[in-house]
């Protein structure tokens, strides 16, 4: 089936990229716990619903990754959910249908290789071990049960099998690196006047009827829209643990009752192995087979060949294979009762008989091992006080959290009596508009929405208890109002006049600029018509690359669009530039990169970006292919463009 996807897809020299999914996706199942009308299903793809709560969590990751991606450059009016939702739905659908084919090809993840990669993840380690109980608080403070975290990353690996399988049978022809090489390491002789339009400035005269008449006709570029500022109350589990103090009896007892069950390690081993599969149903002849290759393997090893080298060649778990086999410091009962077994016999660097498993036949090697003990008060006391804080903190949070939202409720005209039953403080905002602000309560969406809501805006009560993640709430209300309005023109006059001075002056330079154009067609050089004409400034850029910063951007751009000049020809174009001013740039020469003079790195570099880029070609192209085979139904509201029944 891929062949046939690539066959269809758009080829490689096109140098087309074409992104991978790259919105983090809020997993199938993973909100299953929300029921009724409150969580309906916006999309169904083949059977499988998409619910409006799955939709809500990739919308809130994707604004918040863009938030932290542009930093002070995040405008929240261009990723509101509005423009965000259809984008984010339409991911979601691509997901799915991902998932369902590669369900039905039979993919799996083995729960040996998903064990084997979830403890290889440095937060889930206690003293350079894996450590079950560290794995479960994690899980518990990012708000993940263990088997919702299991079921994302399993799928998580599912997506990553099918995009190696397709990286994997990628290729690049020595013709098409050619190809590429000739065009991404062109250069070309450049050469170019500039007509700025600050020499212009001065020339035009703008009265006061051209102001007045401006004004009248662009109203709306003067409106200064609708803003707020809100009284609000916040709940923060974490300010409420700062609130806490905690009794060191309380903190001794915890640590005497929990610690042979929790403070005690056991012995641990550090073990490797080299696995080869076997199917479920495998028939006799298979489990010969499949044994004769690990006793092989055993017996290069007893020979001298590296047991770690060997498990990255050979091993058929690929978790651990890129791991040399390894698979961490390991305690007794963590493993298949065969290799446990084995693995707490076997002396440190020796290598095991051939194990068998339902996985498959093992060898293992022990490469170390870690005497257990009682960790001492001292160690553990730290983490046992943040452990009661937070659960201190959490339950009281969650108690205040709904007593607060129900008192505010019930309260709807003021938060004053909110803070005086619950001894909370009121927070002042300042100035913000339906853009939301880059910092402080205003640059959250959620409270955003909430304060020019009809409830809140003009009915003028409380608004429910908003959550903003993390054990984060606000509950606020509307304190101050300015409708939208037009600015008078006595506020706005010099704004219109320097406007209408800048559209003159670039309007005149880019006037002179097409003149110039024209004559440079014609076959006078344009060294010789800046010599002519005060206003155009010539420039001999030279022999340049594309990315080339020595002179603007558009001006490169334009001029690698060029086509190559000849003597039948000049290579000639005119471009406005974003100051206003107007640029005619000519090509005297091109050359092509040369693929025969790329050393060895840099060729492996060009055939893995290319193969790398006909992979991605390939994706986009499976997935419309998929989407056109599957059941795809939208809820009305929720259709990305396209894909309207």
């Amino acid at each position: 089936m891929l062949q046939t996807i690539r066959d269809r897809a758009q080829g490689i020299v096109a140098y087309i990229i074409v992104g991978l999914l790259i919105i983090p996706f809020a997993f199938f199942g993973v909100y299953n716990y929300f029921t009724g009308d409150s969580n309906p299903t916006v999309a169904t793809v083949n059977g499988i619903d998409i619910t409006r709560a799955e939709l809500d969590a990739a919308v809130q990751r994707q604004q918040s990754q863009l938030r932290e991606l542009l930093g002070d450059q995040y405008n929240p009016a261009l990723f509101d959910e509005s423009h965000l939702r259809p984008q984010v739905l339409d991911r979601l659908v691509d997901q799915a249908v991902l998932l369902y084919f590669i369900r039905s090809q039979g993919f799996r993840v083995t729960d040996e290789s998903l064990r084997s990669f979830i403890r290889s993840q440095p937060y889930f380690l206690a003293d350079g071990q894996f450590s079950k109980e560290r794995y479960r608080a994690v899980l518990r403070q990012s708000g993940y049960s263990t088997d919702q975290y299991e079921a994302q990353l399993r799928q998580q690996q599912l997506l990553r099998q099918l995009e190696l399988g397709i990286v994997g049978t990628a290729v690049a022809t020595k013709h098409e690196m050619a190809r590429f090489v000739a065009l991404e390491r062109q250069s070309r002789d450049l050469a170019w006047l500039k007509i700025d339009s600050a020499n212009f400035r001065d020339q035009t005269q703008v009265d006061a009827k051209a102001i007045q008449q401006y004004y009248a006709t662009h109203k709306q570029a003067f409106e200064q829209p609708a803003q707020v500022k809100v009284s609000y109350i916040e709940l923060s589990e974490n300010a409420l643990a700062d609130q806490l103090e905690l009794d060191d009896k309380a903190v001794q007892r915890f640590y005497e009752e929990f610690k042979d069950s929790r403070f005690t390690v056991p012995d641990a081993r550090r073990v490797r192995h080299i696995l080869i599969k076997l199917p479920k149903d495998a028939s006799q002849h298979q489990i010969e087979v499949a044994r004769g290759q690990i006793e092989a393997l055993r017996e290069r090893i007893v020979q001298g060949a590296s047991f770690a080298e060997l498990a990255q060649r050979q091993s058929q778990d690929v978790g651990s294979a890129r791991q040399s086999g390894d698979l961490g410091f390991v305690r007794q009962g963590e493993m298949a009762k065969a290799i446990d077994e084995a693995a707490f016999k076997l002396p440190i660097g020796e290598t095991s008989e051939p194990i068998r498993s339902r996985f498959g036949w093992h060898l293992i090697e022990v490469t170390a091992s870690r005497a257990g003990g009682v960790k001492p008060f001292s160690e553990v006391e730290s983490q046992i006080r943040q452990e009661l804080l937070k659960q201190q903190s959490g339950k009281r949070f969650y108690k205040l959290s709904n007593q607060a939202a129900n008192y505010a409720y019930e309260h709807p005209d003021s938060l004053e009596p909110l803070a005086a039953k619950f001894g909370l403080k009121i927070r002042q905002s300042n100035w913000f508009s339906q853009a939301g602000a880059k910092e402080g309560i205003a640059s959250h969406p959620k409270v955003v929405k909430a304060a020019f809501s009809d409830e809140v805006l003009k009915q003028g009560l409380n608004s429910q208890s908003i959550d903003l993640g993390d054990e984060h709430q606000v509950i606020l209300r509307v304190d101050q109002h300015k409708p939208a309005a037009v600015r008078p023109l006595a506020e706005v006059r010099d704004r219109v006049r320097e406007h209408l001075v800048t559209v003159g002056a670039s309007e005149q330079a880019q006037k002179l600029g097409a003149q110039l154009l024209e004559k440079a067609k014609s076959g006078q050089s344009l060294e010789a018509l800046a010599e002519a004409n005060q206003h155009a400034r010539y420039s001999a850029v030279g022999w340049v690359r594309r990315g080339s910063n020595k002179v603007p951007a558009a001006i490169v751009e334009r001029g690698f669009r060029l086509p190559h000049p000849s003597s039948d020809a000049l290579a000639l174009a005119g471009i406005e530039l974003s100051d206003g001013g107007y640029g005619v740039v000519e090509v005297r020469g091109v050359r092509d990169g040369a693929l025969d003079k790329l050393d060895a790195a840099e060729r492996t570099q060009v055939r893995q970006g290319l193969q790398r880029l006909n992979a991605e070609s390939t994706l986009q192209a499976m997935i419309h292919v998929l989407r056109q085979q599957a059941d795809v139904e939208f809820d009305r509201g929720q259709v990305p463009s396209g894909d309207a029944p």
